[in-house]
């Protein structure tokens, strides 16, 4: 007879979805399979859905973190996974952005059992969910939960930890850019990076206009490529081949912003003082773009129309 020892079998499960997930606290992770920011949101919106009631009116309120730009981030993103499958329902930001403004409570900092109770009574919310990011010396602690407003007990809960190099993580702490390195089994020669030396405003190895160069790592973005819906914008970017290569993609908000600030302001890349789309999305029906005249970010319908370049690091 065959029998399944369950202390074997869950480690084993959690290394093939490639993190570490604490499901209520007790197990040590192992550092070398630390999760994503992305994997990391992901997980947590999942374990949330899965404890909550169906249909639960839940709202975001705050994530404790040393930058407003991650904390602002992950409660966009945090939003995004939670309405995705329709199961609980998130209360719209603008509305927890104006009682918090009115109770003075920051996004980005911590709140206590009154703040929550507060929030959720005035904004008839059953659920309230907070989190926080954590420096635990060789990775960060990503914690995420969910407290019922009536009883103040925390219904949900999950804890993760992050790679302390995770360029994302990197980026919206600090404001400085880390692309990830080719880990793919492709040669440095056949991903453009033959040893030459870029510096921005270059032409890259794809045609396009060097907008990061950093130790040898560099980003490119390409000419422009039309004015699209946004959809049609992240196919049109995902199918561009120039230079042969096959790696493009519609940039996120920070590498647009990065175009902006390396490129455009610098008068280089023939760029249009027009709106150029992101690949990141603010609910299920918007997505960020950025102006050219003066580098506003903000969010728009995806069936609208605006300009785009495709990227690609090497």
């Amino acid at each position: 007879m065959f029998f399944v020892n369950k202390k074997t079998v869950f480690p084993i499960l959690l290394m093939m979805l490639g993190m570490s997930v604490v499901w209520g606290g007790g197990n040590k992770e192992d550092p070398s399979r630390n999760s994503s920011l992305d994997k990391a949101v992901q997980a947590s919106a999942k374990t949330i859905e899965t404890k909550l009631p169906q249909g639960a009116k839940t709202a975001i309120l705050s994530f404790a973190a040393s930058s407003q730009e991650f904390s602002d981030y992950i409660i966009d993103e945090l939003a995004i996974s939670l309405a995705a499958n329709n199961k609980i329902s998130i209360i719209e930001r603008q509305y927890t952005d104006d009682i918090r403004k009115e109770l003075n409570i920051q996004r980005s900092g911590e709140v206590s059992d009154d703040d929550v109770k507060r929030v959720g009574i005035q904004l008839g919310a059953q659920y309230i969910i907070t989190g926080s990011l954590v420096d635990i010396g060789d990775a960060y602690r990503f914690r995420v939960i969910a407290i019922n407003v009536e009883t103040a007990v925390r219904e949900a809960s999950a804890s993760l930890s992050i790679n302390i190099t995770d360029p994302q993580v990197v980026f919206l702490l600090t404001g400085e850019r880390q692309p990830v390195p080719n880990t793919a089994g492709v040669q440095t020669a056949q991903n453009g990076n033959s040893g030459k030396v870029y510096k921005i405003g270059d032409r890259g190895p794809g045609g396009g206009f060097i907008f990061f160069a950093e130790g040898r790592m560099y980003m490119e973005c390409s000419l422009n490529l039309g004015s699209f819906t946004w959809r049609e914008a992240k196919t049109v970017a995902s199918n561009y081949k120039g230079g042969g290569f096959t790696d493009w993609h519609l940039p996120e908000k920070a590498e647009l912003d990065m175009i902006y600030h390396n490129l455009k302001k610098k008068g280089l890349g023939g760029l249009f003082e027009e709106e150029y789309w992101s690949s990141s999305e603010y609910s299920i029906y918007s997505a960020w773009h950025q102006g050219f005249s003066f580098g506003g970010q903000k969010w728009d319908s995806k069936g609208d129309k605006h300009y785009i370049r495709a990227v690609r690091v090497f």
